[in-house]
């Protein structure tokens, strides 16, 4: 038994096992482990919470959308009066801006303005290249060397 979670700790690795699943828990980062094929699984046990979180459902980000009615927490709307239409043009209030196209386009650009120079493709079949290469040359002069 570990002194710090209650989980019973697995013999043959050293890992926690997790009571409600019965997978092992890998230390340092939380990923569960299929115990009879010690294959990764696609859930991760929190330790703050003590919840297993699935690493394939898609992570929902708050976004606020603008709502075309207003909510009660805003401030009521005023009633249209001579002075108060000659102050103000509009005696409702106005919708947040949905984002236009061209700021949805420099996000997506600068997005793929992130790919560091290890990732791109040119770079990997170059290395490729460059190992293929080393390894012909290493062949060579083996085989070079065999024939004195």
């Amino acid at each position: 038994m570990d002194p710090v979670t209650g989980f019973t700790i697995d013999p043959g690795t050293g890992y926690l096992i997790e009571p409600n699943t019965g997978l092992l828990i890998e230390p340092g980062t939380g990923n569960l482990i299929d115990p009879a094929t010690f294959t990764y699984t696609n859930f991760r046990w929190d330790p703050a919470t003590g919840l297993i979180v699935d690493l394939t459902a898609p992570e929902e980000e708050p976004t606020e959308e603008p709502s075309e009615e207003p909510s009660p927490s805003e401030e009521p709307e005023p009633t249209p009066t001579a002075t108060a239409a000659s102050a103000s043009p509009s005696s409702t209030p106005a919708a947040t801006p949905s984002p236009s196209p061209s700021t949805v386009e420099a996000e997506a650009s600068a997005d793929t303005e992130d790919i560091s120079i290890g990732e791109h493709p040119v770079t990997r079949v170059l290395v490729i290249l460059a190992l293929v290469g080393l390894g012909i040359l290493y062949y060579t002069k083996l085989r070079g060397g065999a024939r004195t």
